[in-house]
């Protein structure tokens, strides 16, 4: 277990969804997509941490906070003054999608911000088949040309933007969640390399459970008793497994 947190957080989060996670399924059939905040600490001096978890395509995951951007990336953004030369140029910007804004910054630190579009009010989002990798968000004041390095890129972008467009508040919301990337995770799990889950008797922390793999111990905890039960549930691979007598966990077969 590997958090490089050295002190206990000193982040507060005021949102009300520690036992309020989701589960539905990616593309109708796919692994589970769940999400809620958990406590978390990974040995005997470690202090417990808050922790926004995520089990997404057979990973389990855990971020100090939220994901605050939907996307981010760089692209190239057509200018849109008023000389020639302007509406010719195509520049590199950061851009960032949060919620439903999209902003562009000069570079990817985000200091000095260069334009924001509002993609629910956008009056569309277009694959410009004229450009490669490119796309145009239409918006009532003007048309915004963009284009990507990559075909993948400019997919991603598209998709994301067009999700984005047509969403309603709680879309939005699921949206939010899917973006969960294990590149900016504090530490994350295969699912398939998870010993056993067990409840954890813990009379400090009810609503507890425990995930053992072969080189790491992690605690768990919820603030509700279905919550605990639905997590230990999703990380278990039922058809793999195999029941010990006489032992309340399951251990997997090799």
């Amino acid at each position: 277990f590997i958090d490089s947190d050295t002190s206990t957080d000193g982040y507060v989060d005021t949102d009300e969804e520690v036992s309020n996670g989701r589960v539905h399924l990616l593309n109708g059939s796919g692994p589970p997509y769940f999400h809620s905040f958990l406590y978390m600490k990974g040995g005997l001096m470690i202090p417990w941490r808050r922790r926004w978890c995520v089990l997404k395509d057979d990973t389990f995951m855990w971020f100090r906070a939220k994901q605050d951007s939907l996307k981010s990336g760089w692209l190239y953004k057509k200018g849109g003054g008023m000389s020639t030369l302007s509406r010719r140029n195509w520049k590199q910007r950061w851009f960032v999608l949060r919620d439903d804004k999209l902003m562009y910054f000069e570079s990817d630190s985000e200091e000095k911000l260069r334009g924001t579009i509002d993609i629910r009010a956008a009056k569309d989002i277009v694959d410009n088949h004229a450009k490669e990798n490119s796309l145009n968000i239409v918006t009532e004041e003007r048309t915004y040309h963009i284009y990507a390095e990559t075909p993948e890129d400019a997919s991603g972008w598209f998709n994301v933007l067009s999700r984005v467009q047509s969403a309603s508040p709680e879309q939005l919301m699921e949206i939010h969640h899917e973006q969960a990337n294990p590149k900016n995770a504090v530490g994350t799990v295969d699912v398939g390399l998870i010993d056993s889950v067990c409840a954890s008797d813990n009379p400090d922390r009810p609503n507890s459970f425990v995930i053992i793999t072969a080189n790491r111990v992690i605690h768990c905890n919820t603030e509700m008793p279905e919550e605990m039960h639905h997590w230990i549930g999703l990380l278990q691979k039922p058809k793999r497994d195999a029941r010990i007598d006489g032992q309340d966990f399951l251990v997997r077969g090799q």
